[in-house]
């Protein structure tokens, strides 16, 4: 494997750190936050150098909070001085480094990829087995609670081989071990509980099923996960899954695969052949101390399947394209509260939902949504 010759000090600069904060004022929707560093902006960022330059950097505790939007998820938030040294890391070490090493397939997280990049690889593969075959199958896998169940020991080996420079290896370690703190659980556990309370207080009507989904929201254990939230631990995420997807590609020779993150598609008109990938995909897994969850199967092209939000399936042989009734739902009642609410934001919204809609075969339901003018008065325009 090729080795990472890029060196510790070349982070260690003013120009390195004032570069990454510009990156951050740019994405980061936390302004108080911004705020508060930038108040103080010159002794924060000398601070800083020195901590970097002196190798006495250390992660500060998370901010920890929790959202329910497309469902419940924590977030896990970094003060701005580790924030700044996750980009500079992910800049300068992480992405020059990993990136030459991911298939093309493996579309999450980086520039031009993304979910274009997914949808595109689905559709191609979908036309090419639906124009060689009159049936063929899809093997969707999907890894249970992927983020909590990184190994850190395995992660670090992998990045052993790549870095030689003890101290670019030593502060990758750093970030990657900052989930090992016991307070974690603890915050988890106060924004669960404050969540009940919520419920409690509202009367919800599926109170009982978002009581389940809560239950459902995993811990971090010692050695295990990265921060979610994080630049780093996204591109690390990617890159854990690497030797899995080289193997599939390589080793069992097959072309039309495509993974978002933790979820996998494998086409074949073999059926047969999709079950021996799916064992031999779980026992690589098992290497890497990953398993699969209960939502792995495999589809036929008349059944259908689900990937990266829509639902892919042949009718009357030709592909369709549509999203689920769930996304449907949750899109009627965000419009119908921002319509009453927040008009400013609902254009925003919207604009965001346009993207979204655009691949779907079926247009009726984007010309009802985003190709009506009057948006102030016409209920016609929601669901």
């Amino acid at each position: 494997m090729r080795k990472s010759l890029v060196k510790y000090d070349e982070i260690v600069s003013y120009e390195v750190i004032e570069n990454n904060f510009k990156d951050i004022c740019r994405n980061t929707k936390h302004k108080s936050k911004l705020l508060k560093f930038d108040m103080f902006h010159s002794a924060n960022v000398v601070s800083l150098y020195n901590e970097l330059k002196n190798k006495r950097y250390h992660h500060s505790n998370f901010n920890i909070f929790l959202i329910s939007e497309p469902k419940y998820r924590i977030v896990m938030s970094e003060m701005i001085r580790d924030k700044l040294v996750n980009h500079i890391v992910s800049n300068v070490f992480l992405k020059p480094a990993l990136y030459p090493k991911l298939i093309e397939e493996n579309v999450a997280t980086r520039v031009g990829k993304g979910t274009d990049a997914a949808i595109k690889f689905c559709k191609k593969y979908f036309v090419r087995m639906m124009n060689k075959y009159e049936k063929f199958y899809v093997l969707k896998f999907d890894i249970s609670k992927y983020f909590y169940n990184i190994d850190h020991e395995i992660l670090k080996s992998m990045l052993r081989e790549i870095y030689v420079d003890d101290d670019v290896y030593k502060i990758l370690c750093e970030i990657i071990d900052a989930t090992n703190s016991r307070y974690i659980n603890g915050e988890i556990d106060k924004c669960i509980e404050r969540e009940r309370i919520r419920l409690s207080k509202i009367g919800c009507r599926e109170s009982s099923i978002l009581s389940q989904q809560l239950d459902a929201i995993p811990y971090y254990y010692d050695g295990k996960g990265l921060g979610i939230g994080s630049l780093s631990s996204q591109i690390l995420a990617i890159f854990y899954l690497n030797p899995l997807d080289h193997y599939i590609k390589e080793q069992l020779g097959i072309k039309e695969y495509v993974r978002f993150m933790d979820d996998g598609i494998i086409f074949s008109h073999d059926k047969e052949r999709l079950k021996e990938v799916y064992h031999i995909i779980e026992e690589k897994l098992g290497e890497l101390k990953l398993s699969l969850n209960s939502k792995t199967e495999i589809f036929s092209s008349k059944r259908g399947f689900e990937f990266v939000g829509y639902r892919f399936a042949e009718r009357n042989g030709r592909m369709v394209v549509r999203i689920k009734n769930a996304t449907k739902r949750r899109m009627k009642r965000k419009f119908l509260i921002l319509g009453k609410y927040d008009r400013e934001k609902l254009v925003r919204v919207k604009a965001s939902y346009n993207g979204f809609l655009k691949y779907c075969t079926v247009k009726s339901l984007y010309k009802k949504n985003f190709q009506n003018e009057d948006d102030g008065e016409k209920e016609a325009l929601l669901l």
